[in-house]
């Protein structure tokens, strides 16, 4: 869903948070500023 907007994986911090006893990998996305005011102006 992220990437569909424009934004880019930037990396994955594995096992990262807690749910209950199940620990969950975390992915992180990012988007430059120049990146995001293009598509304002899109």
């Amino acid at each position: 869903m992220l990437a569909k907007l424009g934004m880019v994986h930037e990396g994955t911090k594995r096992r990262h948070a807690r749910k209950g006893k199940r620990h969950l990998d975390v992915a992180f996305f990012g988007m430059l500023r120049d990146e995001w005011e293009r598509l304002g102006s899109a």
